[in-house]
């Protein structure tokens, strides 16, 4: 197989690749692509890698391939690379979102300002539900998304250069965190109780008292709690995947860790442990824990994120706590910690941060005023 290159026009060369004889025509075939290039021995360079990318069978003549071909083959290749969570969510928001709109125009084609319209009709009307448009947070990860997959389209010399660069994501503001007081917080479970039922208060009250996060809670096996010695190992997650919710493992070290429970939460645990075995009891072969989960179901089923995402939402409106999400509820634990002289090394190892840094970062505004009666407390004794 040999190539051969002929200049086109400025900065413009064609590369002509003979395949060999075609085995029932007996014709010679030939691969022909116009690619850039400064000069003809870059060009010759780029023919020589494209001649040899054909002999090992994973070459794609740019002209031929869509956004949606490159998307789908990027997902497969980045398999080897990312965590299964990360790799699930870039799956859903590349089949649910940027293919729909993105997908049929050809990657050699995709301009900045598909990129910027994708970007505003999600920020618009980007929901799935209809009910409006998407937050900068969710449309900026999109971006990203789609800027790091075209950034490897740049490196299999698919494009020359990546659109994405030349668009400005959409801003995120940091949200304010949000630490519920002793009335907000009774207040929430009652409220949880009353709608729901005793799970759905447990769940609550675990996030609150224990800092775990939403994903880490609803993964939670009895396999891994352990009443007697008061403590329970976060050893897996249960969140949503392309087809449907999934136990995960922990995406960093950190995150797997052992967190020591006070004597309420243990009474709270093992009261919910006696209503699951009565609801056992009650439904027979019905009942269906497959996981030996902690918060399941009256029958036994997995809570998937989605549907105690919307069981919180009514909750919290019930209660009249509308400016709250759950995850204020880890903040509220570690607010707690942080008030009770807890280090940050040991709220960091509790929370399962991956670095200490990560505590400092997020709760400065809790250890501000324990600086100072730090200060008032050196003031007394100096006088």
């Amino acid at each position: 197989m040999l190539a051969h290159v002929e200049k086109r026009g400025k900065n413009s060369y064609r590369i002509i690749i003979s395949l060999g004889k075609d085995p029932v025509t007996g014709k010679y075939r030939y691969y022909r692509e116009t690619i850039k290039a400064k000069n003809k021995r870059e060009a010759e360079k780029k023919a020589i890698e494209i001649e040899a990318r054909i002999l090992k069978g994973d070459y794609i003549k740019p002209d031929n391939i869509t956004v949606e071909e490159y998307l789908n083959q990027w997902l497969e290749n980045s398999s080897f690379n990312l965590k299964e969570t990360t790799l699930n969510n870039y799956k859903i928001i590349i089949n649910a979102h940027i293919i729909p709109e993105l997908g049929k125009i050809s990657l050699q084609k995709l301009q900045p300002i598909h990129i910027q319209n994708y970007i505003l009709k999600k920020l618009k009307s980007g929901r799935r539900d209809g009910k409006g448009g998407l937050s900068n947070r969710s449309v900026r990860y999109h971006y990203t998304i789609l800027r790091e997959a075209l950034d490897a389209a740049v490196k299999l010399q698919l494009i020359d250069k990546n659109p994405a660069v030349a668009i400005e994501p959409p801003k995120v503001e940091k949200k304010e965190m949000k630490a519920l007081n002793q009335k907000e917080i009774d207040k929430l479970l009652e409220t949880a109780l009353e709608m729901y039922d005793y799970t759905t208060y447990a769940i609550i009250f675990i996030a609150i008292y224990t800092g775990m996060r939403r994903g880490e809670i609803l993964g939670l096996s009895w396999d891994h709690v352990d009443l007697d010695d008061a403590s329970l190992r976060v050893e897996q997650t249960l969140l949503k995947g392309p087809e449907g919710s999934k136990l995960y493992t922990p995406k960093t070290e950190q995150s797997r860790r052992t967190i020591f429970l006070t004597k309420t939460t243990v009474e709270v645990l093992e009261k919910l442990k006696k209503e699951q075995a009565i609801n056992k009891l009650k439904l027979g072969p019905a009942y269906n824990n497959e996981y030996n989960l902690v918060f399941v179901n009256a029958d036994g089923s997995i809570i998937t994120p989605d549907a105690f995402k919307n069981r919180f939402t009514r909750i919290r409106k019930k209660a009249g706590l509308n400016n709250i999400r759950f995850h204020d509820l880890r903040h509220t634990h570690a607010t707690m910690m942080l008030q009770a002289g807890i280090s940050h090394k040991e709220a960091a190892e509790r929370l399962g941060h991956s670095t200490i840094t990560t505590t400092v970062d997020l709760y400065t505004h809790v250890t501000e005023p324990l600086k100072r009666r730090v200060v008032d407390k050196l003031e007394r004794m100096t006088r």
